[in-house]
């Protein structure tokens, strides 16, 4: 599904084009249930420096919009 989303034809092009994933992910300031689990399968990709920036972008949409992600009693 993530390589679909992103226009790649091919698993190969995937880890080439992690940070470009990462870049527009955390351009988004609303995630929902499809940006969450894109970001579960990207972490596989990215370098450690990258992997904080990602749960930081997570922990942020978390904190400001818990309902959407499920999460009733922060």
């Amino acid at each position: 599904m993530l390589a679909v989303s992103a226009g790649f034809t091919s698993d190969a092009a995937i880890p080439k084009q992690a940070t470009l994933i990462l870049a527009r992910l955390l351009q988004m300031n609303h995630w929902r249930m499809l940006e969450t689990h894109a970001s579960e399968e990207l972490a596989n990709w990215l370098t450690p420096d990258q992997s904080v920036m990602l749960y930081e972008q997570g922990r942020r949409v978390i904190l400001n919009h818990p309902i959407t992600m499920g999460i009733d009693d922060i």
